[in-house]
Protein backbone atom coordinates (compact mmCIF):
# COMPACT_ATOMS: atom_id res chain seq x y z
CA UNK A 1 0.00 0.00 0.00
CA UNK A 2 1.29 3.29 -0.89
CA UNK A 3 -0.35 6.75 1.03
CA UNK A 4 1.19 10.08 0.81
CA UNK A 5 -0.09 13.34 2.30
CA UNK A 6 1.17 16.11 2.24
CA UNK A 7 0.26 19.78 2.19
CA UNK A 8 2.21 23.63 1.84
CA UNK A 9 3.05 25.07 4.70
CA UNK A 10 2.72 28.52 3.88
CA UNK A 11 -1.17 28.32 3.00
CA UNK A 12 -2.04 24.56 4.06
CA UNK A 13 -3.20 24.09 0.95
CA UNK A 14 -2.17 20.52 -0.88
CA UNK A 15 1.01 19.93 -2.77
CA UNK A 16 0.28 19.77 -6.07
CA UNK A 17 0.34 15.98 -7.93
CA UNK A 18 0.06 14.37 -5.00
CA UNK A 19 -0.90 10.43 -5.65
CA UNK A 20 -3.60 9.18 -4.25
CA UNK A 21 -3.83 6.02 -2.01
CA UNK A 22 -2.99 3.07 -3.96
CA UNK A 23 -2.54 -0.78 -3.26
CA UNK A 24 -1.56 -3.65 -4.69
CA UNK A 25 -2.90 -7.60 -3.86
CA UNK A 26 -1.00 -10.30 -5.44
CA UNK A 27 -1.04 -14.09 -5.11
CA UNK A 28 2.29 -16.02 -6.79
CA UNK A 29 1.25 -19.55 -6.78
CA UNK A 30 3.27 -22.48 -8.07
CA UNK A 31 2.33 -26.06 -8.99
CA UNK A 32 5.58 -27.82 -10.47
CA UNK A 33 6.51 -26.14 -13.05
CA UNK A 34 3.49 -23.84 -13.44
CA UNK A 35 3.40 -19.77 -12.16
CA UNK A 36 0.47 -18.07 -11.76
CA UNK A 37 -0.07 -14.84 -10.83
CA UNK A 38 -3.32 -13.21 -10.39
CA UNK A 39 -2.86 -9.22 -9.09
CA UNK A 40 -5.43 -6.80 -8.11
CA UNK A 41 -4.35 -2.83 -8.08
CA UNK A 42 -6.66 -0.38 -6.02
CA UNK A 43 -6.41 3.05 -6.27
CA UNK A 44 -8.90 5.71 -4.03
CA UNK A 45 -10.01 9.20 -6.11
CA UNK A 46 -7.79 12.21 -5.33
CA UNK A 47 -10.39 15.37 -4.60
CA UNK A 48 -8.43 17.20 -2.43
CA UNK A 49 -5.88 19.09 -5.01
CA UNK A 50 -3.99 21.94 -5.75
CA UNK A 51 -5.58 24.99 -7.18
CA UNK A 52 -5.72 24.22 -11.07
CA UNK A 53 -5.29 21.11 -10.74
CA UNK A 54 -7.93 18.25 -11.82
CA UNK A 55 -9.31 15.70 -9.28
CA UNK A 56 -9.03 11.83 -10.64
CA UNK A 57 -11.24 9.22 -9.93
CA UNK A 58 -10.81 6.39 -8.37
CA UNK A 59 -9.85 2.85 -10.31
CA UNK A 60 -9.41 -0.72 -10.35
CA UNK A 61 -7.43 -3.01 -12.13
CA UNK A 62 -6.73 -6.92 -12.95
CA UNK A 63 -3.46 -8.10 -13.93
CA UNK A 64 -2.76 -11.71 -14.72
CA UNK A 65 0.29 -13.37 -15.24
CA UNK A 66 1.33 -17.01 -15.98
CA UNK A 67 4.60 -18.89 -16.99
CA UNK A 68 5.63 -22.39 -17.59
CA UNK A 69 9.73 -23.63 -17.25
CA UNK A 70 10.82 -26.47 -19.33
CA UNK A 71 14.45 -27.65 -17.41
CA UNK A 72 16.69 -29.51 -19.94
CA UNK A 73 20.63 -30.33 -19.19
CA UNK A 74 22.25 -27.27 -20.09
CA UNK A 75 19.23 -25.14 -20.63
CA UNK A 76 15.40 -23.65 -19.28
CA UNK A 77 12.95 -22.43 -21.61
CA UNK A 78 10.26 -20.30 -19.98
CA UNK A 79 7.45 -19.40 -21.69
CA UNK A 80 4.88 -16.30 -20.23
CA UNK A 81 1.81 -14.57 -20.55
CA UNK A 82 1.37 -11.53 -19.24
CA UNK A 83 -2.23 -9.28 -19.32
CA UNK A 84 -2.52 -5.91 -17.45
CA UNK A 85 -5.89 -4.28 -16.93
CA UNK A 86 -7.58 -7.04 -17.93
CA UNK A 87 -10.88 -5.44 -17.80
CA UNK A 88 -9.85 -2.42 -20.12
CA UNK A 89 -10.69 -0.19 -17.57
CA UNK A 90 -10.29 4.03 -18.79
CA UNK A 91 -8.09 5.28 -16.19
CA UNK A 92 -6.13 9.02 -15.07
CA UNK A 93 -3.18 8.99 -13.76
CA UNK A 94 -3.25 11.61 -10.71
CA UNK A 95 0.74 12.57 -10.94
CA UNK A 96 0.83 12.12 -14.48
CA UNK A 97 1.80 15.87 -16.14
CA UNK A 98 -0.10 14.86 -19.63
CA UNK A 99 -3.46 13.28 -17.23
CA UNK A 100 -5.70 15.80 -18.87
CA UNK A 101 -4.49 14.70 -22.18
CA UNK A 102 -3.69 11.27 -22.44
CA UNK A 103 -5.27 8.12 -20.20
CA UNK A 104 -3.43 5.41 -19.03
CA UNK A 105 -2.60 2.67 -21.63
CA UNK A 106 -5.88 -0.10 -21.78
CA UNK A 107 -5.90 -3.75 -21.77
CA UNK A 108 -2.90 -5.33 -22.92
CA UNK A 109 -1.63 -8.69 -23.45
CA UNK A 110 1.58 -9.98 -23.69
CA UNK A 111 3.69 -13.08 -24.62
CA UNK A 112 7.27 -13.99 -23.80
CA UNK A 113 9.93 -16.92 -24.74
CA UNK A 114 13.04 -17.13 -23.40
CA UNK A 115 15.79 -19.55 -23.19
CA UNK A 116 18.24 -20.01 -20.32
CA UNK A 117 21.54 -21.14 -20.66
CA UNK A 118 23.07 -23.24 -17.54
CA UNK A 119 26.83 -23.43 -17.95
CA UNK A 120 28.29 -26.92 -16.40
CA UNK A 121 30.56 -26.39 -13.60
CA UNK A 122 34.40 -25.84 -14.75
CA UNK A 123 37.10 -27.94 -13.28
CA UNK A 124 39.18 -25.90 -10.57
CA UNK A 125 42.58 -24.86 -12.17
CA UNK A 126 45.34 -23.36 -10.72
CA UNK A 127 47.73 -21.25 -12.45
CA UNK A 128 50.37 -20.97 -9.28
CA UNK A 129 52.10 -24.17 -8.87
CA UNK A 130 51.67 -25.95 -5.07
CA UNK A 131 54.92 -25.06 -2.97
CA UNK A 132 54.55 -28.10 -0.24
CA UNK A 133 54.33 -27.09 3.03
CA UNK A 134 57.81 -27.20 5.27
CA UNK A 135 57.81 -28.93 8.11
CA UNK A 136 60.46 -31.00 10.09
CA UNK A 137 63.62 -29.80 11.88
CA UNK A 138 65.32 -27.76 9.12
CA UNK A 139 63.10 -24.82 9.63
CA UNK A 140 64.89 -24.16 12.90
CA UNK A 141 68.59 -24.85 11.13
CA UNK A 142 70.28 -21.70 9.42
CA UNK A 143 72.56 -18.54 10.01
CA UNK A 144 70.48 -17.60 12.86
CA UNK A 145 69.83 -20.16 14.86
Amino acid sequence: MEMVQAKLTATGSPVPRIPPMRGTVGLDYRINRLRIRPQIVVADARHDVHAGEDSTPGYTLFNFGASYTIPRENASHHLAFNVFNAGDKFYRNHASLTKRLVPEVGRGVGFTYSLEFVMPPRPQVSYFPRVPARTGSHLNEGPDR
